[in-house]
């Protein structure tokens, strides 16, 4: 199978063809292709986390120990925290998720296991849907894809290193990576009835438009919103620029110059 530089590397192509046809084909900011791309090349090295001592899972426990406690923070605390206490919960929520969730994750997974599988890319793009919940529909629904995508671009890398060319044969570990099912039918059963219950909630309390747009139901930067663009400083022109699409940044910069 495929190495942690070569599914990185997959990914970095697959994210930047994603980012790409985001920005030049559907109308996405700045800020949203990046996140297309970070979310294609992140879900290329996902598959990887059910190894204890791979790199992937390392990172993963690493970033969200840091994220997961600011998005805490931001919903549910009051925006008059200090510093002492925000201090407190962010070290607090890191110490939670990074050694506590870590283990009893180590303890439920098996390398090539169910993470393994495209139910569980279908698993990782809803849950990418699920965290983007502020964002507009389509854009929701483009951030999964590209996780998923990524994903996929994984298992089918590893399923391709599993075909050794020099003497024309299958390795051992052929057709355990892109496959429909783990070895255990109850965890199987489980990621099935864990995507049959993430998609039907979807269809029932996510209002989906009937026609594509990416546009965002609120403006990404509230607070420069209630701002004359004109006073701004350099820092919040450049936040502008970059939840900007590619066309009013070229009308802005390039369509008046002579």
């Amino acid at each position: 199978m495929a190495n942690y530089k070569q599914h990185l590397t997959g990914g970095i192509i697959y994210g930047i063809i994603c980012m790409m046809v985001g920005i030049f084909n559907l109308s996405f900011t700045i800020v949203n292709g990046f996140l297309i791309f970070l979310l294609g090349a992140l879900g290329s090295i996902l598959p990887d986390i059910d190894s204890d001592t791979s790199i992937p899972v390392q990172l993963l426990f690493e970033t969200t120990g840091i994220l997961i406690p600011i998005v805490i923070i931001k919903n549910y605390f009051t925006s008059e925290l200090n510093i002492e206490n925000m201090i407190f919960l962010m070290v607090l929520g890191y110490i939670i998720v990074r050694f506590g969730a870590s283990l009893f994750f180590y303890k439920l997974t098996a390398h090539r296991g169910i993470i393994h599988s495209i139910p569980a890319a279908v698993i990782a793009g809803c849950i990418v849907f699920f965290l983007f919940y502020e964002s507009q529909f389509y854009t929701r629904l483009i951030y999964s894809l590209s996780c998923m995508g990524g994903f996929i671009v994984h298992l089918l890398m590893d399923e391709i290193w599993s075909v050794d060319l020099s003497n024309i044969r299958m390795k051992k570990s052929f057709g355990t990576a892109f496959t429909l099912r783990s070895s255990s039918m109850t965890i199987t059963a489980i990621a099935y009835l864990l995507i049959i219950i993430m998609i039907t909630y979807i269809l029932i309390n996510v209002k989906i438009p009937k026609q594509f747009n990416t546009k965002q139901d609120q403006p990404p930067i509230v607070l420069l919103d209630r701002k004359n663009s004109e006073n701004l400083n350099l820092a919040n022109v450049f936040l502008l620029d970059v939840n900007s699409t590619w066309t009013s940044l070229y009308k802005k910069y390039f369509s008046n110059q002579s």
